[in-house]
């Protein structure tokens, strides 16, 4: 049977998955998850990959990653692909390290995207080796935190933390609690397989329904919500020509418009925030703090609240 494509996405986010051949231990110890490491933060250098989180568990590893400019096969090849090489030597051993190809499943938003990274960051706590994921030291979540450790000089937390706000203390702050949160549910989201009908992607369909626990009303809106059409309307509200939204300037009300589109794509996971940095070629940071100043404009801007009305009802 031929092998299934890879999906290839640039900028899109990636939960990569690899274990070891039956359930065989990858690291034996620490000098080896370090070499690994290493391995993983060389890779990082070609192809603009962005690392977002990871977690080195006994038999296998997570990786949340944003897609460079060429697909993941690569990348693959030269981080866990050198590790198996070196793994064999160091113990005199021959054959595969791996269990079958490495999974990649697309994640389709922000709002999966944010789940991920919990789950990925909750993999030892669910595995009950701390209590804490703060207590983990093979994983992301202390560089979430703040605190410096295994590659968070190359890890990129700025796609989750902006998020939850443009300031980075109350980011952390609202993420650490958004992890913790979940240490005592059950897992809703088959990150290890995906849905919609497909085993390599997690994007928005009736599913979310599952997923997505804040309401069914953002579940309606996460499966409704078009971003041209939401442009359409708020172009029309404040009277711009949308051809000009990409135009270099702060101005208003074009910097309303791409920021009420950030704040509604964050809210309702029907697009994520990195898309509308993409597509009007604004800063991914400065359109996050846009979306908390909109939010607050919500709360008396009356003309601001009438189209909000028209898009969120």
């Amino acid at each position: 049977m031929a092998r299934q494509a890879r999906n290839w996405h640039p900028g899109g986010y990636f939960h990569v998955l690899q274990r070891g051949v039956a359930r065989r231990t990858l690291f034996t110890d620490d000098e080896e998850r370090l070499r690994f490491l290493d391995f993983l933060e060389s890779a990082l250098g070609h192809d603009n990959h962005e690392l977002l989180a990871w977690c080195l568990m006994g038999n296998h590893v997570h990786l949340a990653i944003r897609q460079g400019n060429v697909g993941l096969g690569d990348f693959i090849k030269r981080s866990f692909g050198r590790y198996a090489q070196w793994f064999n030597i160091r113990h005199r051993r021959v054959g595969h390290l791996y269990q079958e190809r490495y999974k990649s499943i697309q994640i389709g938003t922000d709002a999966y995207l944010k789940e991920l990274v919990r789950y990925i960051h909750l993999n030892p706590v669910k595995a009950r080796i701390v209590p804490k994921p703060e207590r983990y030291r093979w994983s992301s979540h202390s560089a979430y935190l703040g605190k410096t450790g295994p590659l968070s000089d190359v890890l990129n937390t700025t796609s989750v933390l902006g998020q939850y706000s443009g300031s980075t203390a109350r980011a952390r702050a609202s993420f650490a609690k958004y992890v913790n949160s979940g240490m005592d549910k059950d897992e809703l989201i088959d990150f290890d397989r995906g849905n919609a009908g497909s085993d390599n992607a997690l994007v928005p369909d009736g599913s979310l329904a599952t997923i997505l626990t804040v309401g069914e009303h953002r579940v309606r809106k996460a499966i409704e919500l078009d971003m041209d059409k939401s442009i359409q309307i708020l172009c029309s509200h404040f009277s711009v020509d949308p051809e000009i939204l990409g135009h270099p300037g702060k101005g208003q009300p074009t910097a309303t418009i791409r920021n009420v589109l950030a704040l509604l794509g964050r809210k309702s996971g029907a697009w994520s925030l990195q898309s509308v940095a993409s597509r009007f070629e604004r800063d991914y940071s400065s359109l996050s703090k846009g979306a908390d100043r909109v939010a607050q404009r919500l709360e008396t801007d009356e003309s601001l609240q009438k189209v909000w009305k028209q898009l969120w009802d």
